[in-house]
């Protein structure tokens, strides 16, 4: 996996491509999101090929951490397949997902809720 770092005022966006996956960089990503000070994290997951248990877990975790840091954590564009692993799981419901860098700038600022409703409420296991 590989992560690309863009900061802008008390913002910073992390922008993965790659395997989102255990034992490919998931501790990378850990390390590098809580070295990160800005107050809003935006995690844009467009360009991330799969992700497993471990990924989905570690989204959570990092989500769960941001929280706790009096910090937003919003997950930006995630590929077809993690939005699908995401409704799956029902995930929906405790990540803040975003599908456009304007609802994730409003989402940091406001700490508004996913827009994960646009997406498919259903996934057949043969997609998975």
């Amino acid at each position: 996996m590989r992560v690309e770092i863009e900061q802008f005022q008390n913002t910073v966006t992390l922008r993965c491509s790659g395997r989102l996956v255990q034992g490919d960089g998931l501790e990378q990503l850990r390390r590098t999101v809580m070295s990160e000070t800005a107050k809003h994290l935006i995690l844009d997951l467009s360009d991330v090929s799969s992700i497993d248990a471990g990924g989905l877990g570690e989204l959570v975790e990092l989500r769960q951490w941001a929280i706790d840091s009096a910090r937003t954590f919003t997950v930006l564009n995630p590929s077809e397949r993690v939005r699908e692993l995401v409704v799956a799981t029902n995930l929906q419901f405790v990540l803040d997902v975003t599908t456009t860098s304007e609802e994730s700038s409003n989402a940091a600022v406001a700490g508004s809720s996913s827009s994960i409703g646009t997406l498919p409420t259903a996934v057949c296991a043969a997609d998975l």
